[in-house]
């Protein structure tokens, strides 16, 4: 299945941090960013072996949710 039926305005269901999985040309509200850039226990993704964030990872999503659907 295509990451945009699965990711794209999904309710994340397991996040400790509510709201919409990836919301289009939104970075700042989709819960994937959030999780992406966060480096608080629990909220951050990947929950272990993260100590700094990737910002090459960071950049390539955020790309991805700013692009047109």
């Amino acid at each position: 299945m295509p990451a945009y039926t699965t990711l794209v305005n999904q309710t994340a269901q397991l996040s400790t941090v509510p709201g919409m999985l990836v919301i289009p040309n939104n970075t700042t509200d989709s819960v994937v960013m959030k999780r992406m850039v966060s480096l608080i226990a629990g909220e951050k993704m990947p929950e272990i072996g993260t100590e700094t964030q990737n910002t090459e990872g960071i950049a390539t999503v955020t790309a991805w949710i700013a692009q047109p659907p």
